[in-house]
């Protein structure tokens, strides 16, 4: 079987178009975690957080 240029360009299209579908899919339920403000400490600091308040 020889691999040939049409062959690589269909799986990378296939994985780019799997790539897309699944992004879309989980896009809404990747959020960051809520934390209460008195427990935010400095190991927190690459952490991406939800903060509320009223």
């Amino acid at each position: 079987m020889e691999i040939t240029d049409e062959k690589i360009f269909k799986i990378a299209l296939i994985t780019t178009l799997i790539g897309l579908i699944g992004m879309i899919i989980f896009a809404g339920e990747i959020s960051p975690k809520e934390v209460i403000i008195k427990d935010i400490d400095r190991g927190m600091i690459d952490e991406e957080v939800t903060v509320t308040g009223i």
